[in-house]
């Protein structure tokens, strides 16, 4: 990250040192493990950004349909073609799914010396606390297979079309 390499243990750190050079208010986390298998609705990104904007009480906009499944989950907002929902003081609301981020939001919930792991789980209890806002959408802006899950080297088939799959294996294969 950043030209630098950080443990998994202290990967908040090297996430607290890039956020603090960037000037953008707003961010897009997505962890290299999150294959993309399908093109990214950029213009919706863009559009949720401009949201963010205005509303600038929210931490969080998930760019997947994770929301969808959180307990609790309610409509709350229209914006453009976007269905927004939230599920206030459900579980992983620090989830690290592709997702936009209010930067300063983001750095004041952020510890150190934290794995990804403990970020979504202890970051979450502090969101709650909080009362921090973390959104979804019924639309799916960003399509992804989880290629590596939970920080292991075996790579995850599940998700990925039959097609992708050779690429993928030739790549590992050339980076060996």
């Amino acid at each position: 990250m950043n030209g630098e390499s950080w443990p998994k243990d202290r990967w908040t750190n090297g996430v607290i040192h890039y956020l603090n050079t960037i000037k953008e208010q707003f961010v897009v986390i997505l962890l290299d493990d999150y294959w993309l298998n399908r093109t990214v609705d950029t213009q919706g990104v863009g559009t949720l950004m401009q949201y963010m904007s205005v509303n600038r009480d929210v931490l969080r906009i998930d760019l997947t349909k994770d929301r969808l499944y959180a307990g609790g989950m309610r409509d709350y907002d229209v914006y453009g073609h976007y269905d927004l929902i939230h599920a206030p003081g459900s579980a992983y609301e620090m989830s690290l799914q592709a997702g936009i981020w209010n930067k300063n939001m983001l750095l004041s919930v952020l510890q150190t010396n934290q794995d990804p792991w403990q970020v979504e789980l202890q970051g979450t209890t502090i969101v709650n606390e909080r009362n921090m806002k973390v959104l979804g959408t019924r639309q799916n802006l960003v399509k992804y297979a989880n290629g590596m899950k939970n920080g292991s080297d075996d790579v995850n088939t599940e998700g990925i079309e039959k097609e992708h799959l050779d690429r993928i294996e030739r790549w590992f294969r050339n980076h060996d």
